[in-house]
């Protein structure tokens, strides 16, 4: 159950429920007694885990998915013969017609998620495509009413034809616990600023695994940082000279330490791991295309749990 804005008359209330009660009555936050966030990673069979995401799927599916094969094409078609599945996707992916589906032909819609039963969401950098279990990626189920009204919010927007705009999320931090998620829209909800922001406040150290990466805005604040916190990267390396050269430059830097995946596949997460407790994930990659140009979504964790499950996962792929 969300708490939006319960008058609390205890005297004795502590400042953290005061805060999370000023956050709720602002429109900033909302509190839930419960969110469950459950992560994959490559080298588990992500394929295994969506398509029975979608098969235990009891009452609607809802998806936006920039890329997938024809195994979950056939998986979205057979699901649809028992509920109502309903899909965007972008335009080169329109061999899949009907009355249930809504393509976007400008820019990239970037985004792999789905709504289901209107209870939990599943979202990610991983692409449900032949290659995207070998590929490291991650993929998230997150069960949150909250949560889910905020993708369906957006899937909305996107099914009624609104591409690369929109208005901007409202109510994106909830607070569980002694933890805190925040989700973004690209570009609506200004995502690279949220994520500057983000590296900005470390005080230990940033490590990060990204498939494509051009910000020079982040390359300047990493190379700033590096004066004062632990930085480490991965990229993937056949995305390494690309515009602005981020590896090249950063490489330059003798207090960041960095290395190009080892997978014969790719590299596709987009992910910052930042002291200890606060993970940047989803869809969005550092540059200016998915900030300016894409539909995408970005979640910023503040679980310390979540946060070492993704740690361990950069030390895999690092020690490669």
């Amino acid at each position: 159950m969300i708490r939006r804005s319960v008058l609390c008359t205890d005297s004795m209330m502590s400042l953290k429920a005061l805060l999370i009660f000023m956050l709720t009555i602002t429109g900033l936050a909302v509190y839930e007694d419960t969110v469950s966030i459950k992560v994959y990673f490559s080298p588990d069979n992500l394929t295994y885990h969506f398509i029975d995401y979608i098969q235990n799927s009891n009452s609607s599916l809802d998806c936006a998915l920039y890329d997938f094969s024809e195994q979950i094409k056939q998986e979205l078609l057979m699901k649809n013969q028992e509920i109502p599945v309903y899909i965007v996707i972008d335009d080169k992916n329109d061999e899949i017609e009907g009355d249930a589906v809504q393509i976007d032909s400008y820019g990239l819609m970037h985004n792999k998620f789905c709504v289901r039963d209107g209870k939990d969401v599943w979202t990610g950098s991983y692409n449900p495509t032949k290659r995207g279990t070998l590929n490291d990626n991650n993929a998230l189920i997150i069960e949150s009413e909250q949560i889910v009204e905020l993708y369906q919010d957006e899937f909305d927007e996107m099914w009624s034809g609104v591409f690369k705009k929109g208005t901007k999320t409202k109510k994106n931090k909830i607070n569980y616990g002694d933890n805190k998620i925040e989700i973004y829209f690209c570009p609506e909800d200004d995502c690279a600023e949220k994520v500057y922001d983000v590296l900005d406040s470390a005080e230990e150290y940033i490590y990060f695994m990204t498939f494509s990466f051009t910000r020079t805005d982040y390359l300047d604040l990493l190379n700033e940082k590096s004066e004062t916190v632990q930085i480490k990267g991965i990229f993937e390396k056949s995305r390494i000279n690309q515009q602005y050269n981020i590896y090249k430059k950063l490489s330059e830097n003798k207090k960041i330490e960095l290395k190009l995946d080892n997978n014969k596949y790719t590299m596709h997460n987009k992910v910052f791991i930042v002291d200890k407790n606060i993970v940047i994930t989803g869809s969005f990659n550092p540059t200016k295309g998915a900030d300016t140009r894409n539909d995408e979504n970005l979640l910023i964790i503040y679980d310390k749990n979540i946060a070492d499950q993704y740690l361990e996962d950069f030390n895999r792929i690092w020690d490669q």
